[in-house]
């Protein structure tokens, strides 16, 4: 089916089956119920679940835009994948949603833009991919204010090409654990559970804890001391061959 936008009113259902649904750069609005089963949706600007149901199913949607529910969102084990295309180069995700396969990439540059204090909630694959060149932004609606992301623990992820600010996501698992370098990536500050794993004890992943040691001057000193107290040692008679 092609069609230049769709809306699904209230009271009204449409189902894609196995088919294709492709929207030629259109938006899609969901105030009735929207079933994808196992086919998929594509070529999509934006879409807005206003107050309807959207049920992923096994299926597939593709967009460039804005992703907004303020409705029903199910995932089911479906895919949720954010492109370039449609002269767009932002994506605001507006609403709290829960993603079986959430993928965003992009090589001409992206920002990904999420509601301060909203969650997404990822619980089998997050892929956010951007270049060294063109990352993939993510950004809070409110800067200083947090998005919340929450990778569920077990989850595949595959980090690559993004600069990060004020995005937590200390309710799941570490999101790219390891040096921002290891991921060609940018900690632009602000996040919580990115990068670097949570000492134990905190939310998220555990991880080492780091070792107190000494300053410099005082490891001198101690190596001295031990070299006193050996030089010492050897010089002390055995009282065993003197009594003798």
């Amino acid at each position: 089916v092609h069609a230049q936008g769709v809306t699904v009113q209230g009271g009204a259902s449409f189902d894609v089956g196995d088919g294709t649904l492709t929207l030629g750069c259109g938006d899609l609005t969901i105030a009735g119920t929207l079933s994808v089963n196992s086919g998929s949706v594509v070529n999509t600007r934006a879409v807005d679940i206003a107050g309807g149901t959207f049920s992923l199913g096994v299926g597939s949607i593709t967009l460039s835009g804005d992703w907004a529910n303020s409705g029903t969102f199910s995932a089911g084990t479906g895919s949720v994948n954010i492109v370039d295309g449609c002269t767009t180069t932002t994506s605001t995700i507006v609403g709290d949603s829960t993603f079986y396969d959430f993928n965003v990439a992009t090589a001409a540059g992206r920002l990904l833009q999420a509601t301060a204090a909203a969650t997404q909630t990822f619980t089998h694959d997050l892929t956010l991919s951007g270049t060294v060149a063109n990352p993939l932004t993510i950004r809070s609606s409110t800067p200083g204010n947090p998005a919340l992301f929450t990778l569920l623990i077990g989850a595949s992820q595959s980090i690559n090409g993004v600069d990060v600010a004020d995005n937590d996501a200390s309710a799941g698992a570490t999101i790219a654990p390891g040096p921002p370098a290891n991921f060609n990536s940018i900690d632009a500050g602000g996040n919580s559970n990115w990068f670097q794993r949570l000492p134990s004890g905190g939310s998220g992943t555990p991880g080492a804890q780091p070792i107190n040691t000494l300053p410099l001057p005082g490891l001198a000193l101690l190596a001295l001391l031990l070299a006193l107290l050996a030089h010492r040692t050897q010089l002390k008679p055995d009282r065993r061959r003197s009594s003798s």
